[in-house]
């Protein structure tokens, strides 16, 4: 008898989990009716505003010098949202856009270098620095940017660069700098707006 039992509440528990489980597959399940039965349920897809920047690098600043001493960098990238459309961009420098160098013993040279950093929308060269829009470090800039390519395909590599990050480091601070490897590190991020 006390098997028979033992039988009749696992045959009892698989059918409340059963019933548990259709009821979760349903919105309201069909009835049982005559030729036909009808039910519905509920499709649901959450779209994620998705958005990428990529085919960031180092930039070594020696390549373009302008006659003022500047040192100027340049690099292309690409920022793609899902279904496109503006974004805002924010560059925060570990150092304040102040470049350092170590001293070969664990700290760090008496002299710095400072730089700037700009951003357009735009693919454009090294000498288009002047048309870019300041970055001010851990500020986002004002207004909006777009993108006509989607996180897809920067993401993937199948889209061109789309917009040009430019650095410029004073040639003043250069001059008057002690030898050294000058460094910072530079976290760009883009957000959806």
């Amino acid at each position: 008898m006390a098997a028979l039992k033992k039988v009749f509440q696992q045959v009892a528990l698989a059918a409340a989990v059963s019933v548990t489980s259709v009821g979760a597959m349903a919105a309201n399940p069909g009835q049982v009716g005559l030729g036909s039965s009808q039910g519905d349920f509920d499709v649901l897809l959450n779209k994620q505003d998705n958005i990428i920047i990529n085919n960031l690098s180092d930039m070594v600043l020696a390549s373009f010098i302008e006659a003022n001493g500047d040192y100027l960098g340049a690099q292309n990238v690409c920022v793609g949202r899902a279904g496109t459309g503006d974004y805002r961009i924010t560059a925060t420098s570990e150092g304040g856009y102040v470049m350092s160098a170590d001293d070969g013993s664990g700290g760090s040279l008496a002299t710095t270098i400072n730089y700037e950093v700009r951003f357009d929308d735009v693919v454009d060269g090294v000498t288009g620095f002047d048309g870019g829009n300041v970055l001010l470090n851990g500020v986002q800039y004002p207004t909006n940017f777009t993108t006509n390519l989607t996180d897809v395909q920067c993401n993937d590599g199948s889209a061109p660069p789309n917009s040009t990050i430019w650095v410029r480091a004073v040639g003043t601070d250069i001059d008057a700098a002690q030898p050294g490897e000058y460094r910072d590190t530079v976290t760009v991020t883009v957000a959806v707006n």
